[in-house]
């Protein structure tokens, strides 16, 4: 018998992969502050259309979880989707939780190698550890609900 999935999932699932996809877009995922003999330095780690490996990197990530978004909506809206897009969806946003997780840890490492004065992880790490972790959770269980 086919156990149907509450759709509680989904909607958990679409508000945190769209709050997520927002904030890699708009906020930065981290930066360092230094001020050393008169002299000031500062940097972000961010989404920028300045850098072109930033665009890359943090649109792919905005995209994937715009994705899983799109995927969520659907799924509450009654509408059938293939199986194989939440497991796209599924993948892609555990792809960004790790890719966040990796690129936050070699922050942290870089930076007390360096030792700056001072420097934070910012909202855009946040979102891809918490977001995207909540989200590949969420759609873990539909995909659970949906072999029953």
């Amino acid at each position: 018998m086919a156990k149907k999935v509450d759709s509680n999932v989904y909607v958990g699932a679409l508000i945190t992969s769209l709050l997520s996809a927002i904030l890699f877009i708009f906020e930065d995922f981290a930066g360092w502050y230094n001020y050393n003999q008169y002299v000031e330095s500062w940097g972000l780690v961010a989404f920028s259309f300045e850098q072109p490996i930033s665009l890359v990197v943090f649109g792919a990530a905005a995209i994937v979880l715009l994705f899983s978004s799109y995927i969520s909506y659907l799924k509450i809206s009654g509408k059938k989707i293939p199986k194989d897009s939440l497991e796209k969806a599924f993948l892609g946003s555990l792809v960004i939780f790790v890719l966040s997780l990796v690129g936050g840890l070699y922050f942290i490492i870089s930076m007390l190698w360096d030792e700056p004065t001072n420097w934070w992880l910012g909202p855009t790490f946040y979102a891809g550890v918490i977001g995207a972790g909540l989200t590949a959770l969420f759609f873990k269980l539909a995909l659970q609900g949906e072999k029953k």
